[in-house]
């Protein structure tokens, strides 16, 4: 009966990995929501999530001094913003943030387990997705979650790497080439991803020249072909939702003017080791450890296949995905020793985290080298099923996890502390607090599986018995690097791991997301009518310059940290000062400068003032919103729900 089934037609045209694979995201709300939902504060965050809410005909900031929300350099995200809008239009808030973010997250896990099972195999592709697709540092990192354009320029990135790799192995090389360019243009709309230019022009050189070759020059043209059509696409649809039309002005000009503002600047450069500042990276960043663990593991890998000298399809994309990432990092280094934060930022390297995890397919491949991708041994689905497990579970129980990260930690070194007491050893290895420095630990826990690793290798490879079993040594190294892994994505999240744990029942971020957009929703009927963009700017230019539109935003004021009691007796209180700057931020106060407020303020008729006080109020099992409003002409204020 069983036999049956599964020989159905339809049947076997279902990959239950990818099925499975897909199960990630909902295996994770089902035990905790929070982590899909933004802090407060007047975040990136929240100022993109109203890029998804309103076009540029809807926002009341206008004029060229103060800069409207569409003649700002994050309206040149158009990719993402218009599959925002898209979906705010059909679904309620809430709704909308499962949609489009759920959705997005299928899309990723989809795009990257297509490139490695075309690289590889279905099994090394189901495994190394587990854990791209739990990796907490690529989720969100705090002030940029998910309503931040990290996630679209890395599906952006992966669609180009898989048309590229379709493009050098089909007769249909043109096409997939311009769907390449088309969305490696859409990608470049975040900034972030152009320092890994030179490595995706790699992946396409080097997949053609182990497959058809095409010819290099014919390709380029059809890739810029493609480019430059989405763009004219992009261009349109910028115009027509209140923007300009060439969109990627303001981010040209943007670009152009922090690259030399924030040079080697305090707040956003930071070296890797201490200086006369007394910060550095390998103190406190949590976005770097992967990187630079990754980037070991490939030196080694291509070391390895160096010195061996051998030759296969497994091998070649072995050397494709540690090359790749290697190039990634070289021009990260370049960029970041030349005074631009590329480590220093973890929004920055959330954009790494693709070619991170094709590295990670290449290592776990090299585990398992010797599985057959049509007859799988049941070991290997068993090991599928724990590999899922362990990533899921770290993230599930993370507060649990975290300890058992932290008594490795101990295990590791703890002995390399009692050694560096030696007086002789002390004379040679002086700075022995470095090993407590969070970043230099969690990196060296992962050296540690290195280690291990090749202590493994070697045993086995001498031992007659276990010669006979790699299988059983590609499982072991996998099992323990999943496990590695895992507590890395729990000890470096940049959000807080009681998000993923299904014993948090503390969590606000659902209620204050809904609270919030319920407000900015709320406020819609007291806009003040304003003109838009394009009438304003053509109206300063018949008037020579002088201004003919000012600010008319309705002004905002709260008690600062003001707290409320969760309606859970077990749980804290809550400070609802990071809530107050959602609102603000979605508001697009972040956006506005202080003093041009104020101006604007003061040249505003009487009758025009207009004031907003918001409060909270708790009942059992959720939140109740009321905000005051207030004009000068009326004097009626009034309490609504």
């Amino acid at each position: 009966m069983y036999q049956s089934i599964t020989e159905h037609p339809l049947i076997r045209k279902i990959d239950f990995n990818l099925v499975f694979l897909l199960s990630i995201p909902f295996i994770l709300l089902a035990a905790n929501q929070e982590w899909l939902f933004p802090y407060g504060n007047p975040s990136d965050a929240w100022v993109a999530k109203r890029y998804l809410m309103e076009t540029g005909h809807q926002y009341p900031l206008t004029g060229q001094e103060l800069g409207s929300m569409y003649e700002n350099y994050k309206a040149s995200r158009v990719s993402w913003n218009i599959k925002g809008l898209l979906v705010h239009h059909f679904f309620s808030p809430v709704t909308a943030q499962y949609v489009l973010h759920i959705s997005m997250f299928c899309l990723l896990l989809t795009t990257f387990y297509l490139i490695v099972k075309n690289l590889f195999n279905k099994h090394i592709a189901f495994i190394s997705s587990v854990a791209f697709g739990t990796y907490s540092q690529f989720h969100a990192v705090f002030n940029f979650e998910w309503d931040y354009n990290t996630h679209d320029g890395a599906l952006n990135t992966l669609l180009t790497l898989l048309f590229m790799l379709l493009a050098s192995q089909s007769k249909k090389w043109k096409l997939w080439l311009m769907l390449a360019g088309a969305t490696w243009a859409s990608a470049l709309q975040s900034v972030y991803v152009g320092p890994y230019i030179p490595a995706i022009a790699f992946w396409y050189l080097y997949l053609n020249h182990k497959y058809l070759r095409h010819p290099i020059v014919t390709s380029a043209l059809y890739i810029l072909a493609g480019a430059v059509a989405v763009t004219l696409i992009y261009c349109i649809i910028s115009y027509l939702i209140g923007g300009r039309f060439f969109f990627l002005e303001s981010l040209i000009v943007m670009t152009a003017a922090m690259s030399a503002v924030y040079l080697f600047h305090p707040g956003y450069w930071f070296p890797f080791f201490p200086n006369e500042t007394g910060t550095a990276l390998l103190y406190h960043s949590k976005g770097i450890v992967l990187p630079l663990f990754a980037g070991i593991t490939s030196i080694i890998l291509f070391a390895t296949s160096l010195i061996k000298k051998r030759k296969g399809n497994l091998l070649n994309a072995i050397t494709l995905t540690q090359c790749t990432l290697l190039i990634c990092l070289f021009a990260a280094f370049f960029l970041h020793f030349n005074g631009h934060g590329v480590f220093s930022n973890d929004h920055h390297l959330a954009f790494m985290a693709p070619f991170i995890f094709l590295s990670m397919a290449g290592t776990y491949a090299y585990f398992l080298r010797v599985t057959d991708a049509t007859n799988p041994h049941k070991f290997v689905i068993v090991l599928k099923a724990a590999v899922l497990v362990i990533f899921c579970g770290a993230l599930i129980f993370g507060d649990t996890a975290a300890l058992d990260g932290h008594f490795i930690e101990m295990m590791i070194f703890t002995p390399i502390q009692s050694l560096l007491q030696i007086p002789f050893v002390q004379s040679i290895f002086p700075m022995q607090p470095m090993l407590w420095w969070f970043s230099l630990a969690a990196l060296m826990r992962l050296i540690f599986f290195l280690l291990v690793s090749a202590v493994l290798i070697i045993t086995f490879a001498k031992l007659r018995n276990l010669q006979k079993t790699p299988l059983l040594t590609g499982i072991i190294l996998t099992l323990s690097l999943s496990g590695f892994l895992s507590l890395n994505s729990v000890q470096t999240s940049s959000i807080n791991i009681s998000s993923y744990d299904i014993t948090n029942k503390c969590g606000i971020q659902k209620d204050q997301y809904k609270i919030v957009t319920d407000l900015f929703l709320k406020l819609r009927p007291y806009h003040f009518k304003s003109e838009p963009v394009r009438k304003i700017k053509e109206d300063k230019e018949r008037k020579n310059d002088e201004q003919v539109s000012i600010l008319k935003e309705p002004l905002f004021w709260y008690k600062n940290n003001a707290v409320l009691k969760h309606y859970n007796t077990q749980c804290p209180e809550i400070n609802l000062t990071s809530l107050y700057g959602g609102v603000l931020g979605i508001r697009g106060f972040a956006l506005v400068k202080r003093m041009m407020l104020l101006m604007a303020i003061l040249e505003l008729n009487h009758s025009q003032i207009f004031g907003l006080s918001v409060e909270l109020r708790c009942s059992q099992n959720n939140f109740e919103l009321l905000f005051f409003i207030a004009t000068s002409t009326k004097y009626k204020p009034h309490w609504q729900p």
